[in-house]
C-alpha cells in the first residue's frame, strides 16, 4: 500500500454483469454472426510489442495475443 501512495499509483477496475448476462451476449453474438474487429495478432513472444502498439492507440480493434 505505501508504494501505491507515495509512486501515485493509480488502480482502475470494470465492473461486469452476471454470468446469464454473458450467456445472453454471446447467444446474440452467434445468432447475428457478430465478429469482433481484429486490428492485429502478436505471437506471445512479442507481448512487448503487442503492448507498445496498444499504447500508441493507433490500433482499430482488438490487439491479440496468440499462445
Amino acid at each position: 500500500m505505501p508504494a501505491l501512495f507515495s509512486n501515485q499509483i493509480r488502480i482502475s477496475g470494470i465492473s461486469i454483469g452476471s454470468r446469464a448476462d454473458q450467456e445472453d451476449m454471446i447467444r446474440a453474438m452467434e445468432i447475428n454472426r457478430l465478429k469482433p474487429v481484429i486490428d492485429r495478432h502478436f505471437p506471445l513472444q512479442d507481448i512487448a510489442t503487442a503492448f507498445a502498439h496498444y499504447e500508441s492507440q493507433k490500433h482499430f480493434g482488438k490487439v491479440c495475443l496468440e499462445v
